[in-house]
């Protein structure tokens, strides 16, 4: 399930999907850019530590949660996905780290993006194993408020 809290000024926006879907409409984080969440959250703890023999395993009660996303970059010219910042909180309210050491497919925020184009890839987090609801939130330059993505 995805709902979708765009949150600017004082009032909200919800966008609930029906059935259990993945809701691909992408949302205005700002400075032109867009974020879709193209996956529902999932443990890919046993990939990430497949991935790279450096990578150190998730803390005692934790596990490694990705979910795939695509920034969309609309704005004049180029620009780079680094300048898109995407968060993660769960239960607990409190960010949580994204210190996943080597991922498969992670998203690479240094290439120029031009007018219509996207960049892809996983993003990863360190979630509590007792599971509970992952809201990622999104936001592009310093001026804008947080998009927000709640996926289980």
């Amino acid at each position: 399930d995805l709902a979708v809290l765009d949150e600017v000024g004082l009032g909200h926006a919800e966008h609930e999907v029906a059935g259990g879907g993945v809701d691909l409409s992408a949302a205005e984080v700002g400075d032109g850019w867009s974020v879709t969440v193209s996956s529902g959250a999932r443990d890919i703890t046993d990939s990430v530590l497949a991935e790279n023999s450096f990578n150190e395993p998730p803390p005692e009660g934790f596990r490694f949660i990705g979910v795939d996303v695509i920034y969309t970059f609309n704005g004049d010219g180029s620009d780079s996905a680094f300048t898109v910042s995407t968060y993660a909180v769960a239960d607990s309210n409190v960010q949580l780290s994204s210190d996943c050491g080597v991922i498969s497919s992670p998203i690479d925020d240094f290439v120029d993006v031009f007018a219509g184009g996207s960049v892809a890839g996983t993003m990863c987090f360190v979630v509590p194993s007792d599971g509970g609801t992952l809201t990622l939130y999104s936001r592009a330059g310093f001026d804008a408020g947080p998009v927000m993505f709640g996926t289980v």
